[in-house]
């Protein structure tokens, strides 16, 4: 074979253009095209979804905002990279600022999973709602946003918040902050009572202010601990025999 016939081959070899396609959330699959610039309504006919009026199309773009796209326009995939889209079954998008990114949303709740991945956020971070003049809150791993409510809901990332509650224990008339959960048992916070104040010698307790001894058995919780409680670090009461 000449060089000629090499390139005549070549004039009949045909470029197919990728793309990635969602539904409804962002598990993407993926699809080629011969067309360079298809209409929103060739990208949902290719994924069967029909008909075509009764879906939303929009793209991710690289920069993590979202783009709608009109289903009678075409779409140019000649850009860098795969080109990403997701498709709705309503026709209804909802706005949404996602750590500085334009997010459009088909469905009226959007899953903290799903945020975590727009936003970028790490496993040290957790995902808030902001409240303008008020506390910001707080969504959970497990959790989702609602976007029912009128306006453009924003999230932010913040550092992970640390889980329990403070109490304070007191050895020799001093006191130190102990942060414990509810489910950890006293004699984890005894074991960290000891450790603050450089474990002082003796078999020591943790009592409640009325002078009730903790039971180190015992969960925070079913000890009756609560946030803010002042504890007493002192010698074990010795029962006698």
């Amino acid at each position: 074979m000449n060089t000629e016939d090499l390139q005549d081959d070549r004039t009949d070899v045909q470029e197919r253009y990728a793309y990635q396609l969602a539904v409804g959330d962002l598990a993407f699959r993926q699809f080629h095209t011969l067309d360079p610039a298809p209409a929103g309504v060739q990208i949902l006919a290719a994924a069967a979804l029909r008909p075509a009026s009764a879906y939303s199309l929009v793209a991710l773009l690289p920069s993590g905002d979202f783009e709608d796209i009109r289903l009678n326009e075409p779409y140019d995939l000649r850009g860098k990279g795969v080109e990403r889209l997701i498709a709705f079954q309503t026709d209804r998008l909802y706005r949404l600022d996602a750590n500085g990114a334009q997010v459009l949303w088909g469905v009226a709740s959007i899953p903290a999973t799903v945020l975590r991945e727009l936003t970028g956020a790490s496993p040290d971070q957790a995902i808030f709602l902001d409240v303008p003049g008020g506390q910001d809150r707080l969504i959970p791993d497990d959790g989702a946003l609602d976007l029912n409510p009128v306006g453009v809901e924003r999230v932010i990332l913040a550092p992970k918040p640390n889980p329990g509650f403070e109490v304070v224990v007191i050895y020799n008339g001093q006191p130190t902050t102990v942060r414990v959960t509810p489910h950890e048992l006293i004699q984890a916070v005894l074991d960290a009572a000891r450790a603050a104040f450089g474990h002082p010698p003796g078999e020591l307790a943790l009592f409640n202010e009325a002078g009730g001894e903790l039971n180190p058995g015992q969960t925070v919780q079913a000890a009756g601990v609560h946030p803010h409680d002042r504890l007493l670090l002192r010698p074990r009461v010795v029962q006698g025999g």
